[in-house]
């Protein structure tokens, strides 16, 4: 197993997916029963010729299907909700900020007339916009259920009154909070660039270029005013500041104003690294005392937290466990009624066919009851009440198109079918034949509703005799440490300065060498592999945790190939990314992967780590791509795959790769084979690992690969052996 599978944190998990795309000569079946785990750190490579529907599979992953797509059946659980079925602004907050694309040619994937550091920092700007209004949002339905659900817990007026004099109280802490930490995010923005314009000083000091060096001089000179910060560049540091800048001024003594540089820019950049402030407590001593802005900020943080605590906190924590428990029982008593609600309408979705005005008037009914069993005050959702609603309502769409849609293939199966008729009349009946009659599983979409109907009442019977063990005042303490963090959340607006520095240090990031100048260009004034490194950079702006690759070297020459390579490596490393990297070169899976999935024909047909896949290959597929692959080692004559991948309008019945398998039986063309398992990480869909198969063994070109990638292995561990040894002789001497 790899560490990824070991540490046993998945991240994505994909099962039973299906996608078929309409089209006008019918529906076309791009991702059939697709199921794999993605796993935190881990590099997932899903291979295969162009067509297998890897991409399709990896644009439902992030919401981009194409208009014509259909997903007909399957799951795609992110953080335990159907990214299926959640409504569209729902994975806008998703979309970008949790999970980027790379896509596969970036030439195409930037705005041609925009430049590229406008496009950059449009993302982060947008993305910024987005989690503030998510935050407002959630931080107004929090604060309104506070209040609601303690009021009604609460019978005696002076308790009422002492806790409305609390929540006015908390209401302007998280005001001042908000104040606070949006004037300390623009005086950091500031600080920064006068850091950054600093740094570049000592660089043109050395070169003794006076022109570049007052210019900065007098860039740090506009900026030292919105810099001004008792947490970063109080008054002091400016004053200093400015006698060395006006110092190097009259005298353009070089080495006196590097030195004093090199220690402002130390002092400087210590305190932007210096992390996150508790600006709630602070903000608590300054509401209390009446304090300034600046004079809040100045104060003792752990004193100020410890105040907190003692004076506020103590009072007003108790209230809020009560609005928890009040919550979690006014949100059971919905849960009951839901439940009903659901129970009663349960046998209207087995009918067959079903009603779908009935069904759509039900649905009406269960929604409303689910979203009123919603407890407002869980800081994580219930995810089966909250996709139901949107869920619910697409499988009864999904099946009141397939009625329409059938009728329409139906009408046209029979106007193709006269008019071959009247064409064979002619004689000309062998020029061409009618598309077989290609109708969507009525019953599989009636199955689909059933299901997240039958879910949902699982789950709500589920929440309706479940016992609360949690201690009320432990998620009060962790209730109010979110709300904290959604206010820091809503105070913090990017800048177009600061989106600016931002992308800027991502260009660097991704190995841009003059990320200033680029920053101005337009994409077409880069070169291929600078075009990929944007588009990288893009979608790392938000720091997602899911990183999809689509084929993003196919457009680059060999050597450029390998820098991107690294490059994705590296930062995945860095940022702790989980990849899913699409490619059809097994040479580059075999630099990039921890785990292989290979797709043919809409299917996964092995699964296996990176050495399962190329050291102990078990489908005729994936053996058929390892030896088309060119290798600088072996001497045999590549051997290419014949044929071509079927026509998805019509898959095959049996196995789809069989009329172009040398090794191919009589069952691969009557039944699909399952996937067999070969080890804990190892599985393929060949029925040549069914134990009544005959015995098979690879073709020569694979084996001869395997044989030279274990001698090659034998003759690594045998030289790091004799290093190994030289060095402990030298060490005795």
């Amino acid at each position: 197993m790899t560490q990824a599978q070991n540490n046993k944190e998945k991240v994505i998990e994909v099962k039973d997916l299906v996608i078929s795309f309409r089209t006008g000569e019918g529906k076309v079946q791009a991702v059939r029963d697709v199921s794999f785990d993605l796993y935190r750190g881990e590099t997932l490579c899903v291979v295969g010729e162009s067509g297998s529907g890897k991409s399709v599979t990896c644009r439902a992953i992030l919401g981009i299907s194409a208009v014509n797509a259909m997903h007909e059946n399957g799951e795609i659980i992110y953080i335990d909700r159907d990214l299926l079925q959640i409504p569209e602004d729902e994975f806008h907050k998703i979309r970008g900020n949790k999970i980027a694309m790379v896509f596969q040619d970036p030439l195409s994937a930037l705005n041609p007339i925009m430049r590229t550091g406008k496009q950059m920092t449009e993302a982060i700007i947008q993305n910024n916009k987005v989690k503030r209004d998510d935050a407002n949002h959630n931080l107004k339905i929090i604060k309104q259920s506070l209040q609601d659900q303690v009021n009604l817990a609460l019978k005696d007026s002076s308790q009422k009154e002492e806790y409305k004099r609390l929540l006015d109280l908390f209401d302007q802490i998280m005001q001042k909070q908000i104040e606070l930490e949006a004037e300390y995010n623009r005086a950091h923005t500031a600080s920064s660039e006068i850091l950054r314009l600093a740094q570049e000083n000592q660089v043109y000091l050395t070169k003794y270029n006076d022109q570049e060096v007052q210019t900065r001089n007098e860039a740090i000179k506009k900026r030292a005013e919105a810099a001004r910060h008792p947490l970063l560049l109080d008054d002091a540091a400016l004053k200093d500041l400015t006698a060395l800048m006006e110092d190097y001024s009259r005298t353009h003594k070089h080495p006196v104003y590097a030195e004093g540089l090199e220690v402002f820019a130390s002092k400087l950049q210590a305190r932007l690294d210096q992390g996150k402030h508790d600006f709630a407590s602070l903000a608590y001593s300054g509401v209390i005392d009446g304090l300034s802005n600046d004079q809040a900020v100045a104060l003792d943080q752990q004193v100020a937290r410890q105040r907190l605590e003692e004076e506020f906190i103590q009072d007003f924590g108790p209230y809020v466990a009560l609005a928890i428990e009040s919550s979690d029982q006014e949100a059971k008593k919905q849960v009951s009624a839901a439940l009903k609600v659901a129970e009663k309408h349960s046998q209207l979705f087995s009918q067959r066919p079903l009603n779908i005005k009935a069904c759509r008037q039900a649905l009406k009914e269960i929604n409303a009851a689910v979203r009123q069993a919603i407890n407002p005050l869980d800081i994580i959702k219930d995810s089966t009440l909250y996709t139901f609603p949107n869920s619910g309502l697409n499988a009864i769409t999904a099946y009141e198109q397939g009625i329409v849609r059938n009728k329409q293939e139906n009408r046209r199966y029979q106007r193709d079918l006269k008019k071959h008729a009247r064409a064979e009349r002619k004689g000309k009946g062998d020029e061409w034949s009618v598309v077989p009659l290609n109708l969507l599983d009525l019953d599989r979409l009636q199955n689909a509703a059933e299901i997240r109907l039958s879910r949902l009442i699982d789950r709500l019977r589920y929440l309706e005799s479940k016992q609360v063990k949690e201690d009320p005042q432990v998620r009060a303490q962790d209730l109010l440490k979110y709300i904290i963090g959604l206010a820091s959340d809503s105070a913090y607006k990017v800048s177009d300065s600061e989106a600016k520095d931002r992308a800027i240090r991502l260009m660097r990031e991704v190995g841009l060498p003059r990320p200033e100048q680029h920053f101005d260009q337009y994409p077409f004034e880069l070169s291929g592999g600078m075009r990929q490194r944007v588009v990288i950079a893009i979608a790392l702006c938000s720091d997602p945790e899911i990183l999809i690759c689509d084929e993003p070297t196919t457009a680059l020459d060999v050597t450029i190939q390998g820098q991107i390579l690294d490059l994705i490596n590296e930062l995945k490393v860095k940022r702790n990314l989980s990849i899913i990297f699409i490619t059809h070169d097994l040479g580059v899976v075999a630099r990039m992967a921890d785990r292989v999935a290979v797709m043919y024909a809409g299917k996964i047909v092995e699964m296996g780590t990176a050495e399962e896949i190329y050291y102990e290959p078990a489908h005729p597929y994936t053996w058929a791509l390892l030896a088309s692959m060119p290798d600088l080692e072996t001497k045999e004559e590549l051997d290419p795959i014949p044929g071509t991948p079927p026509n998805m309008l019509m898959p095959p019945k049996g196995d789809a790769f069989a009329d172009r398998n040398h090794y191919a039986m009589a069952i691969d063309f009557e039944e699909q084979p399952p996937m067999f398992q070969i080890s804990d990480t190892h599985y393929a869909a060949t029925w040549l690992l069914h134990p009544d198969a005959p015995k098979v063994e690879p073709p020569k070109i694979v084996t001869e690969r395997i044989r030279m990638r274990y001698k090659k292995l034998a003759g690594q561990a045998e030289a790091k052996d004799q290093i190994a040894e030289v060095s402990e002789e030298e060490s005795h001497e």
